[in-house]
């Protein structure tokens, strides 16, 4: 289990999808809060299986359209596999 926080940035880009100019923000910045967690299981001597997920609770980026919401969930899901030595 881990919980945090921290600060987060958007990088929009300078052009739309179509090619003109963005009117809007290029750049946004704001707190977020972290939490997850995740489950090693081992499978042989040294090898073991990592799965987690983790959930950034940040700020929107400019989007250039009104979504009513003024916070987002970025959730990450992740997996792997560890060899300890």
């Amino acid at each position: 289990m881990s919980v945090g926080g921290g600060f987060g940035h958007f990088d929009e880009s300078s052009e739309l999808q179509f090619g003109g100019p963005n009117p809007g923000n290029t750049g946004t910045t704001s707190g977020v809060f972290q939490s997850g967690g995740g489950l090693d299981v081992k499978i042989i001597s040294a090898f073991k299986l990592r799965a987690e997920v983790r959930d950034f609770y940040s700020g929107v980026p400019q989007l250039n359209v009104d979504t009513g919401k003024t916070r987002q969930h970025n959730i990450f899901v992740g997996g792997g596999m560890v060899f300890s030595f």
